[in-house]
């Protein structure tokens, strides 16, 4: 799995005390540029399973314990899979595959002492030194070899960083910060900024918890760092609360991230290795300043690269995150690490040439630049004796004789403290060294999106935009591992709360560590193991090598153990207060209505070269899971008035908002299970192990909004009304219209040079947004700038000329002006009223106007009509108007949705109350004048409009099986609405499908099958039945009535399914329904082949029928179990009357069987009374008549479902 790594030097060496060389002294209050490392060194937990060697048999294995497994080919072994788990070789002669890990002398060194010497060759420098990240994982491999003094690894493997984190003076800096600063981090290598808030503070807090025990600390860790290193530099601004609470002041972060906000960033980096080679930035990112072209710098190695502005992107500066709920701030420091030249560092040795020509010359003495060399210290060359001994002491003394400041990050933020004024915005990503992630900003070398199979009718390989299919939805091994992960959170989650609530604790000590490294049991309790095990899963390098190896599996096996413990803490779950675990929302693009480039277009250009930018229409997704079940999951949408997220007003930042943002406008996402098995058949991919739970997929569709700023989050309720928000995130909506072609001179870009346009290009009628910079210019400091306007290579000229506005967030000067009808070019160049010109040096600028295929803006819609429904529904339809893409419907003047169609239903209403709408036209121009204002009143009595099924040839619930027999038979209700459900015959099988449903069946089968089909039928053919061919896509429901729905799955992994309306179909809800699937070969006369819910032909006869009263499908929370098996819902005793009768009776289900308990009291033990009690195919109540005494004077029943 890992990289080999080569050496010039290796073998054990014991502690010892070592001595300083000479060095001349700098002064401390140096405001050069300064120099700094960091080394992160790391091996994972590579198998998350329960260690059966006893002393410490009470937690998962170390590498010790599996590389005996492995010696022995004892252990480890699983049906399904040929191979001794892990595959890894962890060391040489396991069997394993791969470079072997922990015998490399190289790693053996490092892991042990080899900081510790390298430090020792630069303590001539004052500060010299290094941070250093040393997982837990790795804390715990180490130990496991050091104990067992196998493979060069000693009891006092922690004896060289120990001494180098401050035992004596000498080991200190100018200051007294340690010279090895053993930095926080998460304990398992976990992604942090995808984590689930609870995860990564357990992360972090038994990362503390192993850190005090390997290093030395104080027990209360008063003497922890106070740095953070995020694991692959993965930064994001929602991790910043978790870090503050846990005592972090500094975090570093990858430098491409700053610079990608600033808001010249397009203008100084060109699409490639050397700029952007993934998405351009978001302009909802875009709050940083604009830097002087000529400050920047750009470079690559290895296809590894970018542009960086100096000295933004070497400046340490602070970042905040707002609480959504109360507005209070959290805020670190952050120090960025140079993406580029960190590479560098750690691939081969370097001198100071770069911070020469192109750092220094910007360093700003107030605030000196930080060059922050941060990469793997047990991986490639950067991981060898070469460069600990040689390369980490030249590169500082290099450093030393051009007057830079050799130091460490916290001695540097000693001597420099950030103004607290210094807040900035860093962009989600991580460093670029990933292979196909290179910083991308949603992570996607750990988080594919759901890919769209290349033989899929809907991939167009010439079309990049086509890759993903965010609806059905596609499919990959990472995005299906998350789901697993946030189903094993909730467990834990779950667990710990109800661990908790009933009076009980759960120690971070011992989920960090369940038995004592001298095998003393510590004896945790359900939660505090679940929690132990889950977090072995973690490791990001599971998701990063993705299907290698065994890789694919660990989260699987982790989660599993997990759920094992949890479930024993959970119990039945009616004390659960845990709402839903949500994964971070993600959205797909990146960049709506805009440019797309990199790894997830394949290097095809999306919105320039001529080629279309992306829809406007962009999707929402996540994964959810509770264990009482989900009940609801929303997408909230508010647009904001001016485009701009200030760093200053924090009204973006809190669900309540403020001026200058709009109202929330909800939107339903839609619900699909995540499928657990090899979707694709990637042979390298081997679930020999199915989760035991995962969470499903959730997406929403957002359209209707272009040129706009959005925030958005999503709400997720469970059965019990426990309720998750998620964090506000922002995202710029472009206008989706056009291409510009890349060209060279700026004519037909966005920006050209210091001066930008939006939209670009511009728009025969539509207004153009013009925004100056005049620093580098003969404008640069002018206090006012007025524009020389033309059009069509000046061959008109707009008198006079017209002042600009600056806008102090973009940091230009700006003004927005109609673009001609007839334009085909903009000419402009800037002056300040006085004489002085900026001419771009004589050549203009000029950009390019394009025709505006739909020149007028919308009229205003007409004939909107407003008919009630429902207790809790209106809805509206109205007629389209001329010019108009989409429309935005308002309830009383406010916002309430948006849609492409004509047609909108307002749910979630109060009964009997009036409410009156208009219509609002939209397209790309901007927005008509409301429609006539409508009233009505919603009607009175309970609700009716429940939720839709969905229709799509995925399976709905599996809890809605009513019978496995055969095909298998799957039915629900939801008000009137029926839906029915049986396996797909694909399109191209041997079998056509059919359902039939009915109110009244046939004494006998003597009606033939339909389709000439061999055989009868106990039904009559004019009740409602749907069919499907197998050899091509043709679906059909007959005598189903208005409304009827019917969709099959392209394969037979799918469902043939269909909802009618059951008053349409039969004029009322049948008290009973009647339903059965069969199967009949294709060609006529073909015979009956298979059938459910009984039977095996040659007829489907009136037993064959799958009978219920059709209450008993109720799903009206659509949550996937039936109303009458919710004890939230239906499922409740009825009565209890004591005395003559002592009668206890409850709603069942019939076909099922329940058994009644008797209990003192509620948390005395239950025992059975009588034997269990099973309802009738048609029965609908229960009851029994359990005993009564009079000692105890109370007793306490409940009634149990049985399996």
């Amino acid at each position: 799995m890992f990289t080999s790594i080569r050496s010039r030097r290796g073998g054990s060496r014991p502690l010892f005390a070592l001595a300083a060389l000479a060095w001349p002294v700098l002064a401390a209050a140096n405001t050069s540029v300064h120099l700094a490392y960091h080394w992160h060194l790391h091996q994972p937990i590579y198998w998350p399973e329960v260690n059966p060697f006893a002393p410490q048999n009470n937690r998962y294995q170390f590498a010790a314990d599996s590389i005996a497994l492995k010696l022995a080919n004892n252990g480890n072994f699983y049906p399904g899979s040929p191979h001794k788990h892990p595959r890894n070789a962890l060391v040489s002669g396991d069997g394993g595959e791969y470079d072997a890990v922990f015998d490399k002398a190289d790693r053996v060194n490092v892991y042990q002492w080899g900081g510790r010497d390298s430090i020792n060759t630069i303590l001539h420098h004052p500060d010299g030194g290094a941070s250093v990240s040393y997982s837990g994982a790795l804390q715990e491999n180490v130990w496991s070899l050091g104990n067992a003094g196998i493979y060069g690894y000693g009891g006092s493997w922690n004896g060289g960083y120990t001494q180098a984190r401050g035992s004596s003076p000498t080991w200190r800096t100018s200051g007294g910060h340690p010279r090895a600063d053993l930095v926080g981090m998460t304990y398992h290598h976990a992604f942090s900024p995808l984590l689930p808030k609870s995860v990564l503070r357990k992360e972090i807090q038994i990362f503390k918890e192993i850190w005090w025990k390997s290093w030395g600390g104080n027990p209360d860790k008063s003497d922890h760092s106070k740095g953070f290193w995020p694991i692959e530099a993965a930064f994001s601004r929602h991790m910043i609360p978790v870090l503050v609470e846990e005592g972090y002041q500094w975090s570093i972060i990858a430098n491409s991230h700053l610079a990608r906000t600033c808001t010249n960033y397009l203008e100084a980096a060109q699409r490639g290795t050397s700029g952007w080679n993934i998405d351009p930035p978001n302009r909802a990112d875009q709050l940083g300043p604009f830097v002087p072209t000529n400050q920047w710098w750009k470079g690559q190695i290895d296809g590894r690269g970018g542009a960086f502005p100096a000295p933004f992107a070497y400046q340490a500066h602070r970042a905040k995150y707002v609480n959504p709920s109360n507005g209070v701030e959290s805020v670190i420091t952050v120090v960025p690490m140079c993406d580029l030249l960190s590479y560098q560092n750690g691939y081969s040795p370097m001198g100071t040439t770069e911070i020469d020509g192109k750092i220094a010359p910007w360093n700003n003495p107030a605030r000196p630049s930080i060059v922050l060399m941060a990469h793997d210290g047990d991986n490639a060359w950067g991981g060898g004796s070469s460069y600990y001994q040689e390369s980490v002491k030249n590169l500082f003394n290099a450093a030393a004789g051009k007057g830079y400041r050799p130091t460490t990050i916290q001695q540097f933020l000693a001597n420099h403290p950030v103004p607290t004024d210094a807040i900035v915005h860093v962009e989600d990503g991580a460093w670029v060294n990933a292979e196909n992630d290179w910083g991308h900003p949603q992570f996607i070398n750990w988080l594919w999106p759901p890919a769209r199979s290349p033989s899929s009718p809907g991939f167009n390989p010439s079309d990049p935009r086509t890759r993903f299919d965010l609806e059905t939805p596609g499919w990959t091994e990472d995005w299906r591992n998350w789901a697993v992960l946030i189903a094993g959170a909730n467990y834990c989650e779950t667990a710990e709360q109800i661990t908790v609530s009933t009076g009980g604790v759960v120690n971070v000590w011992k989920i960090q560590e369940p038995v004592s490294r001298s095998g003393v049991n510590h004896n945790p309790n359900a939660a505090e193991r679940a929690w132990h095990y889950y977090l072995g899963g973690l490791d990001s390098g599971f998701m990063y090598y993705g299907t290698a190896l065994d890789d694919e599996v660990k989260q699987t096996l982790a989660v599993n153990r997990a759920i094992s413990f949890a479930t024993n803490a959970i119990g039945n779950g009616a004390l659960d207060q845990t709402a839903p675990t949500v994964f971070k929302p993600q959205r797909f693009p990146w960049n709506p209505g805009g440019k797309g480039w990199g790894p997830l277009t394949g290097y095809q250009p999306v919105g320039f070269d001529g080629k279309p930018p992306y829809s406007c229409h962009f999707h929402i997704w996540t994964h959810v899971f509770d264990v009482s079940g989900v009940t609801n999951v929303t997408l909230y949408v508010r647009a904001d008035a001016d485009g701009v997220n200030p760093l200053a007003d924090n009204a973006n930042e809190t669900y309540t908002g403020g001026p200058g943002v709009g109202p929330w406008v909800a939107i339903p996402m839609n619900q699909r299970p995540v499928p657990t098995g090899n979707v694709n058949s990637d042979p390298n991919v081997n679930f020999f192990l199915t989760p035991a739970a995962i969470a499903d997929y959730y997406w929403a569709r957002v359209t209707g909004y272009t040129n706009v700023l959005l925030d958005y989050y999503i709400s997720a309720t469970d059965s019990k009304g426990n309720t998750h928000r998620s964090d506000i995130q922002h995202v710029w909506v472009d206008s989706g219209e056009g291409a510009d072609t890349g060209g060279g001179g700026g004519a037909t870009n966005a920006c050209n040079g210091r001066v930008c346009i939006d939209p670009a290009p511009a728009v025969q009628g539509v207004p153009v947004t013009i925004r100056y910079s005049p620093a580098g210019g003969p404008l640069a400091g002018a206090g006012q700038v007025k524009i020389h306007l033309g059009w069509n290579n000046w061959s008109t000229v707009v008198n006079p000329d017209a002042n600009l506005t600056f806008n102090a967030a973009s940091n230009r000067w700006e003004i927005t002006v109609n673009v001609p009808a007839t334009a085909t070019q903009l000419d402009c160049v800037f002056n300040n009223g006085s004489g002085t010109w900026d001419n771009n040096g004589g050549a203009d600028w000029h950009f390019a106007v394009i025709t505006n295929t739909n020149p007028q803006p919308p009229a205003v819609p007409g004939g909107l009509v407003a008919t009630p429904v429902s207790s809790n529904q209106i809805n509206l339809s109205w007629s389209a108007a001329a010019y108009a893409t989409g429309y935005r419907v308002q309830r009383g003047g406010t916002p309430i949705g948006t849609t492409s169609g004509t047609t909108y239903s307002d749910t979630g209403l109060a009964a009997a109350t009036p409410y009156c709408y208009s219509v609002v036209a939209t397209n790309g121009l901007g927005s008509s004048a409301a429609s006539a204002t409508v009233c009505t009143n919603t009607l009175s009595g309970p609700p009716t409009n429940y939720p839709p099924f969905l229709v799509d040839g995925t399976l709905d619930f599996t809890g809605y099986r009513v019978s496995s027999h055969g095909m298998g038979l799957f039915a629900a209700l939801r008000g009137t609405k029926l839906y029915v459900a049986t396996q797909s015959p694909g399109s191209s099988g041997p079998n056509d499908h059919f359902l039939f449903v009915t109110d009244a069946l046939l004494p006998a089968a003597s009606v033939n099958a339909p389709w000439a089909k061999a055989g009868q039928v106990a039904v009559s053919l004019t009740k409602p039945y749907m069919a499907t061919e197998s050899q091509n896509t043709y679906v059909v429901w007959n005598n189903a009535g208005a409304g009827a729905q019917v969709a099959k799955s392209s394969g037979t992994n799918g469902v043939f399914e269909g909802v009618i309306d059951l008053v349409a179909a039969f004029g009322v809800v049948p008290e009973v329904i009647y339903v059965a699937a069969a199967a009949y070969a294709t060609a006529d006369g073909g015979a009956l082949v298979s059938q459910s819910p009984a039977g095996s032909g040659p007829s489907l006869d009136p037993g064959e029928f799958f009978a219920i009263p059709t209450a008993a499908l109720r799903d009206h929370n659509a949550d996937g179990l039936f109303d009458r098996l919710d004890p939230a819902l239906e499922f409740r005793i009825e009565s209890f009357v004591v005395g003559a009768s002592n009668r206890l009776t409850w709603a069942a289900m019939p076909g099922r069987g329940y058994q009644v308990e008797a209990a003192p009291s509620p948390a005395g033990a239950w025992s059975g009374v009588g034997g269990p009690t099973n309802a009738g195919p048609l029965q609908m109540e229960l009851g029994v008549t359990p005993p009564f005494t009079l000692s105890p004077t109370q007793q306490f029943f409940r009634v149990r479902l049985l399996p």
